[in-house]
């Protein structure tokens, strides 16, 4: 697991959405969701942001799902989301 900062699940995360369709990303981004690290969630929302100008249902994952969320650093993935959604 990552402890500190971000880029490294930034990192993976481009990996996932090299390697897969828009579909089995978001599949993959809603499995990772419910994990308990807030990591796995990271990545899940990095995921999302990323497709999401592709996938409606990933931008409605982001707005009612990660959008309430506990996790300060999981908000802080999602700010960035929408920061970059075009």
């Amino acid at each position: 697991m990552v402890e500190n900062g971000f880029k490294e699940i930034e990192k993976e995360s481009t990996f996932i959405l090299n390697n897969n369709s828009v579909n089995k990303c978001f599949i993959i981004a809603n499995e990772f969701y419910s994990s308990e690290f807030y990591q796995v969630r990271e990545l899940s929302t990095f995921i999302c942001g990323s497709i999401s100008a592709k996938s409606n249902e990933a931008l409605v994952f982001l707005k009612e799902k990660v959008s309430i969320d506990v996790n300060w650093r999981v908000q802080e993935i999602l700010a960035k989301a929408f920061n970059t959604y075009s």
